[in-house]
């Protein structure tokens, strides 16, 4: 996926993820405890930004109760960056 650098959004075909971006990260940054102008779209959330598994679980969770999603727990392989949370939601919202 690519930022649409302009707009600051990410070019994902799924609507949701594209109108939601801010929202799920600012989710994101709540969960890891960091700001939002610590995470790029690529920095990692485990060696970037200090999470542990633990806070990727967490984050698993608070992504499928506000967004009214099933994850598989197999997707936490994806959920590494916000690039991925992105792709993830993109996939499952568009299931």
């Amino acid at each position: 996926m690519n930022v649409d650098e302009s707009a600051g959004v990410p070019a994902v075909a799924n609507p949701v993820v594209r109108e939601r971006a801010g929202e799920i990260k600012a989710l994101v940054c709540r969960v890891l405890e960091t700001e939002p102008d610590a995470v790029g779209l690529e920095d990692r959330f485990v060696d970037d930004l200090g999470a542990d598994s633990m806070k990727l679980i967490e984050l698993l969770s608070h992504l499928e109760i506000e967004f009214d999603v099933e994850i598989d727990e197999d997707e936490l392989d994806r959920l590494v960056h916000l690039q991925g949370v992105y792709d993830v939601l993109g996939d499952v919202a568009g299931a």
